[in-house]
This record gives C-alpha cells, structure tokens and sequence, in this order.
C-alpha cells in the first residue's frame, strides 16, 4: 500500500489532466446555460485586492458588466459557515469580499442535507439574484455617465 504523504499528492496532482471535481463542474455549468446563464469556465480574476493578485474560480457568471464567481464547495470547505470554513476557503471569500465581487458558493453538502437539488438551487439564484444584477449594471452605467 502506498503511503498518502503531501508529496504523494502534489506528484499525482501533477499527473492529473483535468481538475477532480471537472464532472461536477461541467453539469453545473450545463444546468447554468439550461437556465439561459452566462457562465464561463476557466477563468482568472485579477485583482490587486487578491492576496496573490488572481483567483481561478470554478465558474464565472456574467451579466452585463457584474462578474459573480461561483465556488462549488465540497465537505473540505466547512459547512457554508464563519465557524467551520477552513483557512484556504476564509481566504477565498474574503478576497472576493474585499474586491467588491458578489460571489456564489454552492456547498453540495448543505444542498443534500436540505434535499434540494442542483438545478432548483441554480434556478433559486436565478430568480433571487437576476434584478439585483439588474440594479448593479444600473448603478455602474449611472457611475459612468450613461443615461439610464
């Protein structure tokens, strides 16, 4: 049996063709175009406000000139809380909290232990979050002396 030490993993990450959650990845994206979203995938944020100046998040929905990124988190990242999250996912939101980015995470753990699935979840987001863009892309063409 072969001993599963830090550089174990970072080897066979290295081998790795495409990231381990790519299948979820590819039906949430293909659940976000079902619903007429513009989502896009592998994507880099560059920001000065980023710790490390960039995030690759796992989708990036686009509406207008508002980018959300959207973070499909497994048990690993806590519980979609302050109180259970672990340092890396703390860090991550709180580098697109400081960039002035409204972000979507999509914890799968908490959506199976409330029962909803994938797809009603991303419609939700849809009919929640589509007349705030709305007023978001107002509120940025207003800033910039377009007439609305």
């Amino acid at each position: 049996m072969v001993k599963r030490t830090k550089q174990w993993e970072h080897l066979q990450n290295k081998k790795r063709s495409e990231s381990s959650d790519a299948g979820r990845l590819t039906e949430l994206h293909g659940i976000f175009s079902m619903n007429k979203l513009a989502v896009f995938s592998n994507v880099t944020l560059n920001n000065d406000k980023f710790i490390h100046q960039k995030r690759l998040p796992d989708l990036l929905w686009k509406q207008g000139q508002i980018q959300i990124p959207i973070e499909d988190d497994g048990p690993v990242h806590g519980n979609n809380d302050e109180l259970t999250e672990s340092k890396q996912t703390r860090e991550r939101n709180d580098d697109y909290t400081n960039a002035g980015f409204p972000f979507i995470v999509i914890n799968r753990e908490e959506l199976k232990a409330e029962n909803i699935d994938l797809e009603t979840y991303v419609k939700c987001c849809r009919i929640l979050l589509s007349p705030i863009i709305r007023s978001m892309n107002r509120i940025v063409r207003y800033h910039n002396g377009a007439n609305l």
